[in-house]
C-alpha cells in the first residue's frame, strides 16, 4: 500500500504542471543576457563618447585653420565671411566670399560638416561647387594620416577658384567702365600753358607732301566690344562655438 501511495505521489497532477524549474532556468538565461546586453552597450556608448569627442576635436583644428584663411585681405570689394552654426547637430563651417556692394551668391565657398552616422565618424570638405568634395574617416587611420594634405589641397583649389572669381569680376567692371566712354575722354589733357606756343613747332620737321597723310582724320569707334570673361561632447560642442578672438 505504501509504494502505491508512493507511486500515485510522484505522478500526481499537481507534480506533472510545476514549472518551477523552467521559469528558475528562464530567470537564469534572461538576467544573463540582460547584463551582457548591458555591457555591451555601455562599451558601445563609451566608444562613440571617444568617437565623437575626436570629431569634434578635428573639427576645432580645422576651425582655427580656416579662420587664417577668413582673414586674407581681398580688397576693397570682396571679402571672406565665415559662418559657423549647427547642421543634424553637429557643428558646420562655411567661409564665403562675397561681395561688399552686392547680393550675389553663387561666388565660390569652402563648407566642412560632419556626422556620426553608423559609427562612421566623417568630415566632409565641400568646396567651390557642391559636387567637389572629399570625405575623411577618423575611424581609418590611412584616412586620418592624410587629412592634412587633403585639407591643404581643398584650400588651395578653393583659393585659385576665388582668384579667378575676383579678377574676373574686376575685368567686367573695367570692360564696362570703356564701353561708357567716349573718345573724348582718352584726349590728352596734360598740357602745360609753355605747349600753346609750341604749337605748330613740329610742323618745321615734317615734310609738306607727308602732311595730308599724317594728320588725316582717325577713323571714328563706334563699338569697343567688351573682352571675353575669365573663366556629450557638449561642453566641447560649446567651446567650438565660441568666436575666434
Amino acid at each position: 500500500m505504501d509504494l502505491e501511495k508512493d507511486g500515485t505521489e510522484e505522478h500526481s497532477p499537481q507534480s506533472l504542471t510545476d514549472l518551477s524549474a523552467t521559469v528558475g532556468a528562464f530567470e537564469i538565461r534572461f538576467q544573463k543576457k540582460k547584463v551582457e546586453k548591458e555591457e555591451a552597450q555601455n562599451i558601445a556608448e563609451e566608444a562613440a563618447r571617444l568617437r565623437q569627442q575626436a570629431l569634434l576635436k578635428a573639427l576645432m583644428s580645422i576651425r582655427k585653420s580656416l579662420a587664417k584663411v577668413a582673414r586674407i585681405d581681398l580688397g576693397d570689394r570682396f571679402r571672406f565671411e565665415m559662418d559657423v552654426d549647427d547642421w543634424q547637430g553637429w557643428p558646420r563651417i562655411t567661409i564665403n566670399l562675397r561681395e561688399r556692394l552686392s547680393e550675389k551668391s553663387d561666388y565660390p565657398f569652402f563648407q566642412v560638416a560632419a556626422h556620426d552616422r553608423k559609427g562612421q565618424a566623417i568630415i566632409e570638405l565641400i568646396y567651390c561647387t557642391i559636387e567637389q568634395r572629399e570625405r575623411i574617416s577618423i575611424n581609418d587611420e590611412s584616412d586620418l594620416q592624410r587629412m592634412p594634405a587633403i585639407l591643404k589641397k581643398c584650400v588651395r583649389t578653393f583659393l585659385d577658384t576665388v582668384e579667378g572669381s575676383i579678377l574676373s569680376a574686376q575685368q567686367s567692371e573695367n570692360d564696362g567702365e570703356i564701353e561708357n566712354k567716349s573718345l573724348d575722354d582718352f584726349a590728352d589733357t596734360s598740357q602745360t600753358p609753355g605747349d600753346a606756343a609750341l604749337e605748330g613747332a613740329d610742323d618745321l620737321f615734317v615734310d609738306d607732301h607727308l602732311k595730308e597723310d599724317f594728320f588725316g582724320q582717325l577713323p571714328s569707334v563706334t563699338d569697343t566690344g567688351r573682352l571675353p570673361t575669365i573663366t556629450d561632447p557638449e561642453a566641447v560642442e560649446e567651446d567650438f562655438f565660441m568666436k575666434e578672438e
